[in-house]
């Protein structure tokens, strides 16, 4: 988890200049070997949730009969 007081950082173009750069310095670390990804902290729930919304949420068979047969 990152969190950052903007109004530490200045201007919009500032904050925003700020942020970019600690994404990009992440993203360029070292990968560990078998690594393809480096992930920013919360990145990997921001890309799901972005699938999820576009094509909605695998539920699995057995979950959902279940919830047909609460009605």
């Amino acid at each position: 988890f990152i969190c950052f007081s903007l109004k530490y950082f200045g201007k919009k173009e500032k904050q925003n200049r700020i942020i970019q750069n600690t994404v990009n310095f992440i993203k360029s670390s070292a990968k560990a070997e078998n690594i393809n990804d480096i992930y920013y902290p919360g990145e990997k729930s921001y890309l799901n949730r972005q699938k999820n919304l576009k094509n909605g949420v695998d539920i699995p068979e057995y979950v959902w009969k279940k919830v047909l047969n609460l009605t």
